[in-house]
């Protein structure tokens, strides 16, 4: 990682130096040493753009002059390595690392939220079928019972089954008009006698509706 960033940013045109704080995989700084005729301006937007193709952001602190040393006097011999010469400008960059975001992943104990997809009342020879989706794929079947309401029933048994995982009884639905929209409320009781209660403007047909309204008694915070 060191050596691959090291390489771009010398690749950079206007750049003769780079030196990285650090060896691990994010640097905790990095100084750039760039070309006297340089455009510092460019430079360091080119640095930015590198930085940031590795999940780092940035932010310059530059350019400055760094101090040359004084020239020798004259006839003074060279100093080891070759003559001494001027510094150019230096850029110091301060990094930041940008570590990605981790995926979402539901907890054990709280499964991911689905919601309800679709009501399919099915009539046959042996009688009315309630299928209930959900948006998850899962489905729940129920029969309906040939008395009053025995579809509303079947309908809330199919949504239990899918919501609360457990058999639930369904107390009443209560039909009432508000400014013109249909709002059902179920009263469900669960298998330890608790009442839950939801409501639900009436959409796409009664099983529908009475559907939601289920599925926000048993899934609403008590």
């Amino acid at each position: 990682m060191a050596g691959t960033l090291r390489d771009e940013l010398m690749a950079i045109p206007g750049i003769e130096g780079a030196e990285l704080d650090g060896d691990g995989e994010t640097p905790a700084g990095v100084r750039v040493r760039l070309a006297v005729d340089a455009d510092a301006e460019t430079v360091s937007r080119e640095v930015q753009r590198v930085l940031a193709a590795h999940g780092m952001r940035s932010q310059l602190t530059g350019p400055r002059v760094e101090p040359a040393e004084p020239p020798p006097p004259p006839g003074a011999p060279a100093p080891p390595g070759g003559s001494v010469v001027a510094l150019p400008s230096v850029a110091e960059v301060e990094l930041e690392a940008r570590p990605p975001e981790p995926a979402a992943v539901p907890h054990p104990d709280q499964p991911a939220a689905t919601a309800l997809d679709s009501v399919g009342v099915e009539e046959g020879r042996d009688g009315v079928t309630v299928r209930v989706a959900a948006t998850d794929g899962r489905t729940a079947v129920a029969r309906a019972q040939t008395a009053p309401g025995g579809v509303d029933e079947a309908v809330v048994a199919a949504v239990a089954e899918l919501t609360a995982g457990a058999a639930a009884r369904l107390v009443g639905v209560q039909e009432t008009v508000v400014d013109g929209s249909v709002v059902l409320t179920v009263v469900v009781e669960l298998v330890d006698r608790v009442r839950r209660a939801g409501s639900a403007v009436s959409e796409g047909g009664r099983p529908y509706g009475v559907a939601r309204a289920a599925w926000k008694a048993f899934t609403s915070p008590d």
